[in-house]
């Protein structure tokens, strides 16, 4: 858990681009970024200069189920 508090605390720091675009979420509006740490992905989006955190994805999971999860 601390791994992960760590990497996204990157996002508060001005780096909020400094994920990839998640393909899996491609096809939705608005954009959808990720960063890992270990066995996760933190999928977030960036607006208005604000970071929205949408979830914390295990990675061990079938992809599919990220689609029903944003």
């Amino acid at each position: 858990i601390e791994k992960i508090f760590l990497k996204a605390s990157f996002l508060e720091t001005g780096f909020s681009k400094i994920g990839q675009q998640e393909p899996l979420l491609k096809s939705y509006k608005r954009k959808y970024r990720y960063l890992v740490s270990g066995h996760y992905k933190i999928i977030y989006s960036v607006a208005s200069e604000k970071v929205f955190i949408h979830t914390i994805f295990d990675t061990r999971q079938n992809p599919k189920k990220l689609k029903t999860r944003k």
